[in-house]
């Protein structure tokens, strides 16, 4: 597992990202008796670059790179998840709180959870619902609060690389 949680360089070969995309088929099925969906191994699912370039950055426009860091990335948050006291299975809803293009929330389709995600950039928001949409309600929100959620509305809410973003 520490493999698996181990940070990268900016780009991932092709033998890295099947690296983690089998460390995380082996986590989601002994975990979890759950097998990938298939649009986690789908290269259509990859934003073009210019897409990536207005939501987040080049190197995840990079197919290798894109799913590679999601598998390693969402690996991580459910590891967390686990030592910390969460199981995964039994939470109902989650948000993915400045979803970008779905890199991470894409990790999360084989759970029986509802799906949100939000996200303050017009681009990323269509693309994603585009692509991700009949799985995940995304809205458009506000930069300033409130959320339109309620408290409480979530049994898990991730950020990924949402603070990094902030200027």
């Amino acid at each position: 597992m520490k493999k698996l949680l181990r940070r990268k360089k900016k780009f991932l070969s092709a033998k890295e990202a099947a690296n983690y995309r089998f460390a995380a088929a082996d986590l989601y099925r002994e975990k979890f008796a759950l097998d990938m969906h298939p649009l986690q191994t789908d290269e259509s699912i990859v934003p073009p670059a210019e897409i990536v370039n207005q939501v987040q950055g080049r190197s995840k426009s990079d197919v290798n790179t894109f799913l590679g860091t999601g598998y390693r990335d969402a690996a991580r948050y459910i590891k967390q998840v686990s030592d910390n006291g969460g199981d995964l299975g039994s939470m109902e809803r989650m948000l993915d709180f400045g979803i970008g293009t779905g890199r991470i929330m894409l990790q999360f389709l084989p759970f029986d959870i509802e799906r949100v995600g939000c996200d303050v950039n017009p681009v990323a928001v269509e693309w994603t619902s585009k692509t991700l949409g009949q799985f995940v309600d995304i809205q458009l929100t506000s930069m300033e609060p409130p959320l339109p959620y309620e408290s409480g509305a979530f049994d898990l809410i991730i950020a990924n690389l949402v603070f990094t973003h902030i200027p």
